[in-house]
């Protein structure tokens, strides 16, 4: 699900502080890595405070590609990626949400009054939000496989980043997700599924 970057919807594809030229930054990316452009767009643009937005799931097939194909950035990507794993199945958020945080699929429940009308989402734009949270659905796992296998050793912080994801989608991969953890995230998997027993998905 690869939005091109002349779609006019790039422009109705809002993040926390409206919609923004994301595709230009992604586009940048995907040709050369530069990390104080991925710090901005992954930490400003596509996230704040956990919460997420439809931009943010526009971007993960772009985000999924790059840390696919390259080794640099690869490790800081999948950071990330985790890190929405872990966010979409969180229970609460300001964003409207469908099956996942911040990605309903009905075009109106995204009509904020601090977007312009031109920023909206517009009804013909209802098979994309739902061809993203399918998207979603079906990567997530492949996902959370290769942020396990980049746990690195002796960096607790950054093995914390990489292991949040996938043990948060271990607590609904049986009703939700085809993923099943190979275990080692027991601990983690169990304090964070504590924290979601609230979570209704589907």
């Amino acid at each position: 699900m690869l939005i091109p970057p002349d779609d006019p919807i790039w422009q109705r594809l809002y993040g926390p502080y409206g919609a923004k030229e994301v595709v230009t930054f992604l586009q940048q990316l995907d040709d050369v890595w530069d990390e104080a452009l991925a710090h901005d767009l992954f930490w400003g643009l596509l996230h704040h405070q956990e919460d997420l937005y439809p931009v943010t799931y526009a971007a993960l097939p772009w985000l999924w590609r790059m840390a696919e194909r390259r080794e640099d950035g690869r490790v800081e990507t999948l950071q990330f990626l985790s890190w929405v794993i872990y966010c979409a199945m969180q229970p609460d958020g300001i964003i409207a949400r469908g099956r996942y945080r911040g990605l309903s699929t009905d075009p109106a429940a995204h009509h904020h009054p601090w977007l312009t009308e031109a920023e909206r989402l517009s009804p013909d734009d209802r098979p994309v939000l739902a061809a993203l949270e399918q998207w979603f659905s079906d990567t997530a796992g492949s996902i959370a496989a290769a942020s396990l296998a980049a746990v690195p050793k002796g960096d607790k912080f950054l093995a914390g980043y990489l292991t949040v994801g996938p043990a948060a989608l271990r607590c609904v991969a049986a009703r939700v997700l085809p993923w099943r953890s190979s275990g080692g995230l027991t601990a983690t998997a169990k304090t964070i599924c504590r924290s979601q027993q609230t979570t209704q998905l589907g």
